[in-house]
């Protein structure tokens, strides 16, 4: 069973709606994922469930949970590199400022000596990944009276360039 298919399962025991956003192109043999790191996307849970909920520590109940979700799904051994390379990914910090969230789910066999050892998962969530700039985005400017942008000062500024509205 592969990391993805166990966080799948896991995210569905839990309340969340879940679906595999990865897809496989079987021309390059690879797979990719959602905007260069999104294996999941899931919807957190409705509601908490109160009898449940109390037993849980705060970072695991419910209510941390809500909102959508991208998760990137590896082996304990990958943790750290998965993590890395979203810090990295510009959509992910677009991702995170439309009110997106991210996680990085690790698998692990773990247990004591001399016991079976069972897969067990690290869930880390990346809050606002990096900080978006607000000066790498303007609005594009008011139109005219007659409905058309001013002539010259037409279109969207990002990042230094002008991409021109169609006239």
């Amino acid at each position: 069973m592969s990391p993805t298919q166990r966080t799948l399962e896991l995210l569905r025991c839990e309340g969340f709606v879940a679906c595999v956003v990865e897809k496989w192109i079987p021309q390059a043999r690879r797979r990719v994922d959602a905007f260069g790191f999104g294996d999941l996307l899931a919807i957190g849970p409705k509601s908490p469930d109160p009898v449940l909920d109390c037993f849980l520590p705060p970072l695991r109940r419910a209510d941390s949970y809500k909102g959508l979700w991208l998760i990137q799904c590896t082996s304990g051994t990958n943790h750290a590199a998965r993590v890395a390379k979203i810090r990295g990914i510009e959509a992910a910090d677009k991702w995170c400022a439309q009110g997106g969230r991210i996680a990085v789910v690790s698998w692990t066999k773990c247990g004591a000596r001399g016991k079976r050892k069972t897969w067990q998962p690290r869930w880390e969530e990346l809050p606002g990944v990096r900080p978006v700039e607000q000066a790498a985005f303007s609005p594009p400017a008011a139109p005219a009276p007659g409905g058309r942008p001013e002539a010259g000062g037409q279109g969207v500024t990002c990042q230094g360039s002008t991409h021109a509205g169609s006239a």
